[in-house]
C-alpha cells in the first residue's frame, strides 16, 4: 500500500496513485503538522505491518526529518511491536 501524505486538495485534483490511502500531512490555511499523523498513517497500516509503515513513511525522508514527533512514534510501534 501507499499513503499519500499530500493535502487532501492535491490528493483530490491532482490524482492519486489507485488504492493509495489519504493521510494529509498538514492542510491549509494554518499549514502546521497534523500532531495526529503518526497515529492515522499507523490506523491506515495493517495491525504487526510497523515494518510496512516505516517503510511506506520512508523514515530517512525529508517528512520524517522534519518530525520528530512522527520518528518517535514509529519507533514507539516498533518497540510496541517487538521489531
Amino acid at each position: 500500500g501507499l499513503v499519500d501524505c499530500r493535502t487532501e486538495i492535491e490528493h483530490m485534483y491532482v490524482g492519486h496513485p489507485a488504492g493509495a490511502e489519504h493521510v494529509a500531512w498538514q492542510e491549509g490555511p494554518d499549514w502546521e503538522v497534523d500532531p495526529q499523523f503518526a497515529a492515522k498513517v499507523a490506523r491506515v497500516v495493517n495491525a504487526g505491518q510497523y515494518g510496512q509503515a516505516e517503510a511506506l513513511l520512508s523514515a530517512g525522508s525529508g517528512f520524517a526529518k522534519a518530525s520528530s514527533a512522527l520518528s518517535v512514534a514509529v519507533l514507539k510501534l516498533r518497540k510496541e511491536a517487538g521489531v
